[in-house]
C-alpha cells in the first residue's frame, strides 16, 4: 500500500503523461514533414504516405494510451481496496 501511495500511482500517471507527450511530438514531426512535401506528384505521393503513417501512429498511440489508463485505474482501485481493508 505504501508503494502504491508513494510511487505506484505517480509512476502510472507519469507513464500516461509521457506517452501523451511522446505521441504528440511524433505526430507533430510527421505534420512538419507533411508540410514540406512539394506540390508535385512525388510530393503528393510522399504526403499521402505521411498521412497513412500519421493515421497508424494515432491508432497505435490511442491503443497504448488506453492500456496505460487501464493500468492507472487498476493501481488506483488496488489502493482503494487495500485502504478499505485497513478500516
Amino acid at each position: 500500500m505504501t508503494y502504491l501511495r508513494n510511487r505506484g500511482i505517480a509512476e502510472a500517471r507519469a507513464a500516461v503523461d509521457a506517452h501523451r507527450r511522446d505521441c504528440a511530438a511524433r505526430q507533430s514531426a510527421l505534420a512538419a514533414q507533411k508540410r514540406r512535401a512539394n506540390n508535385n506528384l512525388a510530393g503528393a505521393t510522399w504526403e499521402q504516405s505521411i498521412s497513412t503513417e500519421m493515421q497508424a501512429l494515432a491508432t497505435t498511440c490511442e491503443s497504448r494510451a488506453r492500456e496505460l489508463r487501464e493500468d492507472l485505474l487498476s493501481v488506483e482501485a488496488e489502493l482503494r481496496r487495500l485502504e478499505a481493508e485497513q478500516r
